[in-house]
């Protein structure tokens, strides 16, 4: 059966689904705790946060280093729709936001560098290490409410590949919210069309993680990561009014979901997607 043909005999819910299963595995677990199995912290390992910064900091030394040429095209598109939100300067949490590569983008995408303050939420021993980098307009936190009590207030929160890997990923979108930002982007989530979360296990290797140069010789280490595939509807019902659907770029793994509350996003964003790209092409 053709792709197309298979597109049309199936219900978008079960391609969602078979999606994200053909790329993260067949096998599902009852639980997050389930998934995870006991096999370390994942994510929090404190070598996964030094590898992930050690690649950073041979990126960011490269002369030839830049931000919006590392980072892939749904991560592009998602920091485009920021500039959606009139606020100068632009408060950013970004949870979840590794290195600060997406704040460094941001600042060139968006124009006026000095006009965003991006603040990153990453686990204690990724803040330690990244700090002593001093990343422009980039800062580094522990947790959202010091990121929150140095920024005051928020405007957007920004989380890119981030909340699947989470055991409690729903309630955070409602601690999103909490925050009163006027947007609030998710970016690289997998999201089921229907049905019941499924919960998984990838089983990723160490040289997976994080973006630049790779040290030789590569370590041949395992992290098993404990994920949930959510369907989209349960995303949406875990953030309160007043925030509404404005864009959603669906994709079974690279999924893009904003979510706002006042301005006319779609017309705002498809300007500056178009924009964007026909700069690239001129640049080519």
């Amino acid at each position: 059966m053709s792709h197309g043909i298979l597109h049309q005999a199936c219900p978008p819910w079960l391609i969602d689904t078979v999606g994200g299963l053909r790329t993260f595995g067949w096998r599902t677990y009852p639980t997050h705790a389930a998934a995870a199995g006991g096999e370390g912290n994942g994510y929090a390992s404190p070598a996964v946060a030094e590898f992930v910064v050690s690649r950073a900091r041979r990126l960011f030394e490269d002369p030839s280093f830049d931000a919006t040429s590392t980072l892939g095209s749904s991560a592009v598109l998602s920091l485009l729709l920021l500039g959606c939100v009139r606020r100068r300067p632009l408060h950013v949490i970004d949870f979840g936001g590794g290195t600060g590569l997406h704040g460094l983008a941001a600042r060139g995408l968006l124009g006026d560098p000095e006009s965003i303050r991006w603040s990153v939420v990453e686990t204690p021993d990724m803040v330690q290490m990244l700090s002593a980098l001093r990343l422009p307009g980039v800062a580094f936190f522990s947790s959202v409410e010091a990121a929150r009590e140095a920024v005051g207030e928020v405007h957007v929160v920004f989380c890119s590949g981030t909340i699947h890997y989470l055991s409690n990923g729903l309630d955070w979108l409602g601690r999103f919210a909490e925050l009163g930002p006027e947007a609030i982007c998710l970016s690289r989530v997998p999201l089921a069309g229907s049905g019941r979360t499924r919960f998984l296990r990838q089983n990723a290797r160490l040289c997976d993680h994080g973006l630049g140069p790779l040290p030789h010789p590569v370590p041949k280490v395992r992290v098993p990561h404990a994920m949930a595939l959510f369907p989209r509807g349960q995303v949406l019902n875990a953030v309160p009014r007043p925030y509404h659907l404005a864009i959603d770029l669906a994709d079974p793994v690279e999924r893009v979901v904003f979510l706002g509350r006042a301005y006319p996003f779609h017309h705002l964003f498809f300007r500056r997607a178009e924009a964007y790209k026909v700069s690239n092409v001129s640049a080519s």
